[in-house]
């Protein structure tokens, strides 16, 4: 994990990604705030043998990206030896290997 965050360093810091000192420090913010996110997401008390989906680690400091008023971010970690069945209807979509979910309206 050192390695591929000193690896993410060296990119924030490449002149065709950062034309500065504010935009590599925002690319620092950015990559700190993944890491909270998954340190957080880690911690918590689930089992990815039977997933609930609850709200997800974002909040006003930390999030995954751009804000996005139209997005309920909720998620449950799941093993991939592991078979599933979804049981309600939800309108998802993947963006960046996680799930946006909206329930759809009945």
């Amino acid at each position: 994990m050192l390695r591929a965050l000193a690896r993410a360093g060296v990119a924030i810091r490449a002149q065709e990604v950062a034309a500065g000192v504010a935009d590599q420090a925002a690319g620092f913010r950015h990559l700190l705030g993944l890491v909270a996110i998954g340190i957080d997401e880690a911690l918590r008390r689930t089992d990815p043998y039977e997933p609930v989906m609850t709200p997800g680690s974002t909040d006003w400091v930390l999030k995954w990206g751009m804000d996005c008023p139209d997005a309920l971010y909720v998620g449950s970690p799941i093993r991939g030896d592991a078979v599933y069945r979804q049981r309600e209807a939800v309108r998802l979509s993947e963006i960046g290997g996680r799930w946006s979910a909206r329930e759809r309206q009945r």
